[in-house]
């Protein structure tokens, strides 16, 4: 089994009977996670394995956690820590991640994104959501442009759409 085959099992172990704010089985926020860099041509299987695993460390088990450190490359478990221990303001941990974890975090902001008219958020709270992805695609690693170009089309329709009639 190859390690991004070995992250799907284990992310879909980790968040097993948990559900999203919009109602969806939580596993399918990580895998579209994936699937964006997969679609954006990024395909390092250390990188897509992190990708599916960024939100073991904040939302699962020890159990996992412990799966993780002792199952996974030094590098994927090195980018699934860096994209939950952040220090400082949200877009300040950006500024200061890796370039790989700053395209894991915009792909994670546009699955996000893509899923936040289906939560209850206030429009302020979406307002905010989708300039701080703005940001991110404005601020982000020139490693994979084409994630960053992405975030910030889609978050600019976001803001168009929440523009005040």
């Amino acid at each position: 089994m190859n390690v991004l085959q070995q992250a799907i099992g284990l992310a879909a172990r980790a968040h097993d009977g948990q559900l999203r704010k919009d109602g969806l089985p939580y596993i399918v926020h990580p895998m579209h996670v994936v699937s964006i860099l997969i679609e954006c041509d990024l395909l390092d299987q250390e990188i897509l394995a992190a990708a599916a695993l960024h939100d073991v460390f904040e939302d699962c088990d020890q159990v996992f956690v412990a799966e993780l450190h002792a199952g996974f490359p030094a590098r994927v478990v090195a980018l699934v820590e860096e994209l939950t221990h952040g220090e400082g303001s949200k877009l300040d941990a950006f500024r200061n991640m890796s370039p790989d974890a700053q395209t894991i975090k915009m792909a994670d902001r546009l699955s996000n994104l893509t899923s936040m008219f289906r939560t209850s958020w206030s429009d302020e709270k979406r307002r905010h959501y989708a300039a701080d992805g703005l940001e991110m695609s404005r601020h982000g690693s020139a490693a994979c442009s084409i994630v960053s170009d992405r975030l910030n089309h889609f978050a600019s329709s976001c803001l168009a759409r929440l523009a005040p009639t």
